[in-house]
């Protein structure tokens, strides 16, 4: 990459999972240990001039989120949401079993069909090992069942956050040019249609 690039990512998973922890940790830093605010519909985040490399020198990236709330809303189950977007954050509580089934069902939605989207299964919350309900092993078991990418982290800790955006970086510029600009286009298409949707909903 020579240029900044703006890459369009979409995370989904059910409520009080840690997603927004999750996207603000990587976007600004900041953790909200104090209050949990229900995230109603979608919201959208952007994080500027990341750099891949720990090199200052690296070529920055700009990533557009969009966050979004279990399998049952709407635009969770538009089959063009998983053809079209080029990278899928599923997202779990590994305090959380019913939580760990939403991500099952949202995993079934984005490997069915046409999608060739990069899927990461994340477990969050993984500072909170006392109360672990979900064990490294089933999540390794489901991401391997669906042939995915499986995570651990904690965005109370930072733990993993900027690793795991890092690896959806280089994971992205590996289409060939051509590819990779129709590919930008079409998903940043694909979140501001959703958005549009949502806010006129």
């Amino acid at each position: 990459m020579s240029k900044t690039e703006l890459f369009g990512v979409v995370v989904f998973g059910a409520q009080k999972v840690g997603k927004t922890s999750l996207i603000t940790q990587f976007v600004d830093g900041t953790f909200n240990n104090d209050q949990y605010n229900v995230s109603i519909g979608v919201q959208m985040y952007v994080k500027h001039g990341f750099h891949v490399d720990t090199q200052k020198d690296s070529p920055p990236v700009d990533y557009k989120i969009m966050e979004a709330t279990d399998t049952g809303c709407f635009y969770a189950r538009r089959d063009w949401v998983y053809r079209r977007m080029s990278v899928i954050v599923v997202a779990y509580s590994i305090t959380d079993s019913s939580s760990f089934r939403t991500a099952k069902d949202i995993l079934e939605l984005a490997r069915s069909g046409e999608s060739k989207a990069k899927v990461y299964l994340v477990g969050l919350m993984a500072d909170l090992e006392e109360q672990r309900v979900v064990s490294t092993a089933e999540g390794e078991e489901l991401a391997r069942g669906y042939g995915v990418d499986c995570w651990e982290l904690s965005a109370a800790d930072a733990l993993r956050v900027s690793e795991l955006f890092r690896d959806v970086a280089r994971w992205l510029p590996m289409k060939d040019k051509g590819k990779e600009e129709t590919s930008s286009s079409e998903e940043l298409g694909v979140l501001n249609k959703i958005w549009k949707a949502i806010v006129s909903w």
